[in-house]
This record gives structure tokens, C-alpha cells and sequence, in this order.
């Protein structure tokens, strides 16, 4: 009897789990972990990438329940004023600074002089979300292209990060707790066509981050790797396309993906929560990341099919 009764309640936790499994938009462990407002008060985070995107609807999100300084980082300082507008409107007590810098730039004193100039204390978070996407398999994307992608989705975050690391360990003498969040991609996991170079970089600095955590976790350091799937913002219309021109090609799963805003939260979640890693996304594409993480033999069956409507999509 009592065996009986244990293998019903065994099959009912099954079926409640697969059910509540149905209804995730992130990885379990980041879809239920909660928001710590006070986690983010006082602190001094720098956000690249700020003007567009999961950058901005950080920066709102923290906005709505925290009050800290910002240091906002993009190419152009019109787009970064609006996004200081915005956040007085949410928040009076938040501060904005608008810090322009040109992440395609080669040459590393462009970033020491930087750096020094705005930081000559640290900062207390940097979240690195500068970056951009591509639309091209590898024989028709020139290499120029690849190396300037390089430079803004790999080589610029790296280069950042090492530059704060003294601030965040070795001068940090009080051990105040420290932040690094790294806006990966799914692409940095599930590795497909069309995304050769970008796949490359985003899991590059996801691998670099994650080494690089054990090292700076007895300084009271934290590092986060993100890696969203499909999230409605423009990165696909801001690829680069074939012959590295710009593809403007807006696509559907894209715009119907995770709102950018829902992705904002689970990342502030999980920052509060000093994870390790999360991973927003929306159904099927998280079944996938699951199956093929968990089960790498079903890569070689699911990934093809995937690979060939892709390389359709993009007339190839």
C-alpha cells in the first residue's frame, strides 16, 4: 500500500513539474528567483550599450525601485540623453551620468584613458551589453567585418573588465561586494549558421567571464553570465548582413520573443541573487536549451533541421 501510494505521488510531482515547466520564460532556478531592491542602492553601475535594447530596459528596471548612480555608455550621446529623461521621469533620486565611447576602437590607451578619466575609483557594476548581431554565413562576411565584431562583442568587454579588475579586487580593501554581468546569447550555446563570428564571441566572453569568476570570488566579486534567446528588440534589423552590409531584415520570432522589459527583470533577479548564470527565454527555444545542455546527444538531431530552415530563411 504504502509503495503504491509513493509511486502515485511520485508521478503527480512529475506531472506537476512538467506542467510548471511549460509555463517558464527563463531557467528555473532564474525564473523563480525574486528582485532584492535594496541590493542595487547607492551603487555606482556602468551600463554599455545603454541607448536601445535590454541595456535601456535595465536601466529603467533598476530605476523603478532603486536608487543608484548610473554611467551610461553608447556611441551616440543624443540617444543616451533621452534615456537620462527617461530615467528622472521614473525615478527623481537616481543620478545619470552620459559616459560616449566608441567600442569599435582599436588601440588600448583609447580605453585607458577612458577608464581613468570617468573611474578613478571603480565601479561598484558594470554590466557589458554593447554589441551586435549578423546575418551571413562565414564565405560571404568579410573579414573586416569579423574583425570589428571581434573588437565590440569580445575584445571591448574583455579589455573593460580587466581594466576595473584592480578596483574590484586588490584595491578593493573593505571587500565591498562587486558586480559583473556579461549580456551573452543563446548563440553562445546553440551555435548555428548565419552566426558564425557572433556565436564565436558571445561564447568567448561567456567562457573568459566564467574562468575568470573563480579567480575573483574570494575578493567578494560576483560575475553573471546572460544569455537571452529570442528578445523583441532590434538586433535583428541592426545586423550585418552579407557582404557586410547592414541587413535590416526584421524577423518574426525575433519581435515575438521575450519582451525586453521581462528580460530586464530576470536579469536584476538574478544579479540580486549572485547566479551564476540565466537564461531568458520563451518556449520552445528554452526546451531546446535544456534538451541540448543536459542531453548533448540530441544536438546532432535537433540542430540540423534547425540549421537548414535558417540557411533557407537567409537564401542560402
Amino acid at each position: 500500500m504504502f509503495c503504491t501510494l509513493l509511486c502515485i505521488a511520485a508521478v503527480v510531482f512529475v506531472i506537476y513539474v512538467a506542467w510548471k515547466f511549460t509555463t517558464l520564460d527563463a531557467d528555473w532556478q532564474s525564473f523563480h528567483a525574486n528582485i532584492d531592491p535594496t541590493y542595487f542602492d547607492n551603487k555606482v553601475i556602468w551600463v554599455t550599450g545603454a541607448s536601445s535594447g535590454i541595456g535601456k530596459a535595465f536601466v529603467r528596471k533598476i530605476a523603478s525601485f532603486s536608487d543608484c548612480t548610473f554611467v551610461l555608455t553608447a556611441r551616440h550621446e543624443d540617444t543616451l540623453k533621452e534615456v537620462c529623461k527617461e530615467i528622472e521621469s521614473v525615478n527623481s533620486k537616481c543620478k545619470a551620468v552620459i559616459f560616449p565611447m566608441d567600442l569599435g576602437t582599436t588601440g588600448l590607451s583609447y580605453y585607458e584613458s577612458k577608464v581613468d578619466e570617468q573611474f578613478p575609483n571603480g565601479v561598484d557594476m558594470i554590466v557589458h551589453n554593447a554589441g551586435y548581431s549578423m546575418r551571413s554565413c562565414a564565405v560571404d562576411f568579410p573579414l573586416k567585418n569579423d574583425m570589428d565584431m571581434f573588437q565590440v562583442d569580445l575584445l571591448s568587454p574583455v579589455i573593460l573588465t580587466k581594466l576595473l579588475l584592480p578596483y574590484m579586487t586588490t584595491k578593493n580593501l573593505q571587500k565591498k561586494h562587486k558586480h559583473i554581468v556579461v549580456i551573452s546569447s543563446v548563440a553562445g550555446i546553440a551555435l548555428t549558421p548565419i552566426r558564425t563570428t557572433y556565436g564565436c564571441c558571445k561564447a568567448g566572453i561567456a567562457a573568459f567571464h566564467e574562468s575568470l569568476r573563480y579567480e575573483v570570488l574570494p575578493y567578494n566579486v560576483s560575475i553573471l553570465n546572460v544569455f537571452p534567446g529570442y528578445v523583441a528588440t532590434n538586433i535583428d534589423v541592426n545586423s550585418v548582413g552579407k557582404g557586410g552590409k547592414n541587413s535590416r531584415q526584421q524577423e518574426d520570432f525575433i519581435q515575438k520573443g521575450l519582451s525586453v522589459n521581462r528580460c530586464a527583470e530576470i536579469i536584476c533577479a538574478s544579479i540580486s541573487n549572485h547566479l551564476f548564470e540565466c537564461w531568458p527565454a520563451k518556449h520552445p527555444l528554452l526546451y531546446s536549451l535544456y534538451l541540448i545542455t543536459y542531453l548533448p546527444f540530441l544536438k546532432s538531431i535537433l540542430m540540423p533541421s534547425r540549421a537548414k530552415k535558417l540557411l533557407k530563411t537567409y537564401g542560402y
